[in-house]
């Protein structure tokens, strides 16, 4: 993949004078761990059955992709702004990237 660069925004007013970290949180789509093939067919054949896990979910993947690695990301705390490096996200995965905000005392 090609390097990747990701412009945040903020859409609220901030004070000026107040500290605004930023950080980010990179999400897949991948398969649930507590989706049930059995459990899902047996609800899908018997009407009176019903389960609701969804087979897939937005999995939060930041730890494994470790944005703290400035070989594959650059961030600020100071900005919202980040680049993903080539080659660092797998084109045949969806992903979400999202922005956190740390206002002041930590209320985001």
């Amino acid at each position: 993949t090609r390097e990747i660069r990701v412009v945040g925004s903020v859409e609220s007013e901030v004070d000026p004078t107040v500290n605004v970290a930023h950080s980010w949180k990179i999400y897949v789509y991948t398969t649930n761990p507590e989706y049930d093939p059995d459990q899902a067919r047996r609800a899908e054949e018997d009407p009176t059955i019903t389960y609701t896990v969804d087979r897939n979910i937005w999995m939060d993947q930041t730890q494994f992709y470790d944005i703290t690695n400035s070989s594959r990301f650059f961030t600020r705390a100071d900005s919202p702004n980040m680049v993903i490096k080539a080659n660092v996200l797998q084109p045949s995965k969806d992903f979400k990237i999202r922005l956190i905000l740390t206002v002041g005392n930590g209320d985001a």
